[in-house]
Order: C-alpha cells, then sequence, then structure tokens
C-alpha cells in the first residue's frame, strides 16, 4: 500500500500606503512574495510503516518608504529596505522520515528530520545619497536543526502510557551551536468506565527567529543581539474526569514554566529581543456539563498564579553614545 502526495503554492501581495515600522515612515508600497513546494511518499507494509517528507519555502518582501529616516530625526529622502541580492536565497528546506512499527499492544516510532533556514541580509536604502546600505537591519543568517526521535505509545490493560524522547541540534555558526534532550511522558490510567486520571510532562524547545536574533541598526540607535538563546518550555498536568449518560466534570492541575523567555523590547520605534529569566504559571481548571434533552448546563472555575522574574539590558542614548540600563523585575499575581 503506497501513498503520495505533493502540494504546490504561490502568492504575490501588494499593499500601498501604509505605517511602517514607525509612524513617522510611511511604507508607500510594500510587496510580499512566497512560494511553497511540498512532496511526501509513504509505505505501509503488515506491520510497519515508512513516511519520507520534504519542502522548500522561500518567501520575499519589499517596501519603498517615503524618508526612511524620520525616524531618527534625519531626512535622508525616500528610500527602501529589501533584502540583499533581493532575497534569492531566502528559504526554508526540511525533509526528514520516520518508520513506525505496530506491535500486539505497542505502537513504536523512529525518525529523524532536518531543517534549514537562510535569510540574505536585510537593508536599508537611500540609492540616490548613498552607494552603500544605510543601515543593516538583519544580518545574513544561516541555521541547521537536526533532529532524532523516538516514541511509543503502549497499551495495557487499563493504561495507556505515550512516551518519547527528541534529541536536537542546532548550529548557528562556528561559535554558535546548542543540543537539547526533549522528554515526554503521558499516561492514562481508566479506573472504570466512567473515571479516567491522566498525567502529562513534556519539554519544548523554541529558536529564535533571524529577526529576534540578527536586528542590527548598530551604526544608528541599536547594538546587534546576536547572542539571543533558545527558549525552553516544560509543563506538567495531572487532570481527573468522569463522565455518566446526562453529566460529566473534571479537574485539570497545571504547571506552566519558560526558561530564558525572548522578551521584545519597544526603543525608538525599534523591536530589540532579549531573553529574560523565566516565566511561571500554574493553577487549576474545574469543570461541569449537565445535558437534557432541552437544554445544557455548563459551568467552570478556574485559578492562575503568575510569576514573572527578568533581567534586561536595555541601551539608551547618552551625550551621543549608547549605554545600558540593567532592570530586575519580579512579579507574582493571582
Amino acid at each position: 500500500n503506497q501513498s503520495f502526495s505533493a502540494t504546490a503554492h504561490s502568492f504575490n501581495s501588494q499593499q500601498k500606503g501604509i505605517d511602517g515600522f514607525s509612524a513617522a515612515n510611511n511604507f508607500s508600497e510594500t510587496s510580499y512574495k512566497g512560494d511553497l513546494l511540498g512532496l511526501r511518499w509513504g509505505h505501509q507494509w503488515e506491520d510497519i510503516k515508512f513516511d519520507i517528507h520534504t519542502d522548500y519555502n522561500q518567501f520575499y518582501f519589499f517596501s519603498d518608504v517615503d524618508s526612511i529616516t524620520n525616524s531618527i530625526g534625519i531626512d535622508a529622502g525616500a528610500g527602501s529596505i529589501e533584502f540583499d541580492e533581493k532575497g534569492s536565497k531566502n528559504h526554508r528546506w526540511r525533509s526528514g522520515f520516520q518508520v513506525q512499527h505496530t506491535f500486539r499492544d505497542h505502537i513504536l516510532t523512529v525518525g529523524y528530520d532536518y531543517e534549514e533556514r537562510f535569510t540574505n541580509a536585510l537593508l536599508g536604502l537611500v540609492p540616490e545619497l548613498f552607494a552603500q546600505p544605510l543601515f543593516t537591519l538583519i544580518s545574513e543568517n544561516r541555521m541547521f536543526e537536526n533532529t532524532v526521535f523516538i516514541q511509543g505509545d503502549l497499551n495495557l490493560d487499563r493504561w495507556r502510557i505515550v512516551y518519547g524522547l527528541r534529541y536536537l541540534h542546532v548550529d548557528s555558526g562556528p561559535e554558535d551551536s546548542d543540543e537539547q534532550w526533549l522528554p515526554r511522558l503521558t499516561t492514562m490510567y481508566r479506573i472504570d468506565n466512567q473515571k479516567t486520571i491522566r498525567f502529562f510532562y513534556g519539554e519544548g524547545y523554541n529558536s529564535p527567529s533571524f529577526s529576534q536574533k540578527g536586528i542590527e541598526l548598530s551604526n544608528v540607535i541599536l547594538p546587534s543581539n546576536d547572542t539571543t538563546r533558545a527558549e525552553r518550555i516544560a509543563i506538567t498536568e495531572v487532570a481527573y474526569h468522569e463522565q455518566y449518560s446526562h453529566w460529566h466534570w473534571g479537574i485539570n492541575a497545571f504547571h506552566f514554566k519558560t526558561i530564558d523567555f525572548i522578551q521584545p523590547i519597544r526603543i525608538a520605534n525599534t523591536t530589540n529581543y532579549q531573553n529574560s529569566e523565566d516565566i511561571e504559571r500554574s493553577g487549576f481548571e474545574l469543570e461541569t456539563t449537565y445535558i437534557q434533552s432541552r437544554y445544557d448546563l455548563l459551568a467552570n472555575l478556574s485559578y492562575l498564579r503568575h510569576v514573572y522574574y527578568t533581567h534586561l539590558t536595555l541601551p539608551k542614548k547618552s551625550k551621543g553614545k549608547i549605554t545600558s540600563d540593567e532592570v530586575t523585575n519580579h512579579t507574582n499575581k493571582t
């Protein structure tokens, strides 16, 4: 049993007379263009399923600007914000495969994913006055991600256990690489036909985008923030549920934590990104539903505790020089 699918998508859009990165700069016209091609092939044997996939995505935009430097108090005339080489190298390419084997009471899946991302430099140009770019918004960047994963789905009488482990290696340059082991576990126990209890724990990883990692404006306002690290996320949940013919109710307790949260900072009409410390949310949700032939009654109650701690370095202008302030904030909300 074989399967094959192909997907192709292309778009081109234009916007005129819109506000750009700041209210002082009016983008008289912005053009967006994107293309996507995806392929997938699979084969099913009696107990084994094999799947391989690849997709290639390209995106580019170009903006004409009436006055490209108004936000810093200088009138350099009309210009544009565009990618170097017309964004010809902007792309994201993903490929991978997975193999799934079904046993009597166990489904085992192993796989590999590869992702490559590249972007040309995003430049501010005033060709009538300057032969070279006036500033660089995003530097030329390339990033590689390699992922190996395993997942199992096990059914044993009243138990169902779904487990997984993912190894991720991210390479953004000779001195900028990272690797993570990301576990996941879900267990569900069926007490009887009406009652179940479930436990979940999982970790995730969010790489910074090129915009979050590469905004420079080093010769205008902000220094480069190429040290932005990836976010790591951990979630724990415990849930209990009862269901009967006319009503059901359940309670869910959770804890959510983000480490090295990527924080946007708005300064001088430009957004810069830095890692703060941690964000934690915990609480519970209680809900019940009563069903009758002519009406349904729903009720819920929730409690949320939010803890936010950040330690940021904010650039500021002082007598023509860029200095920094350190800001530490701790918030506990219930």
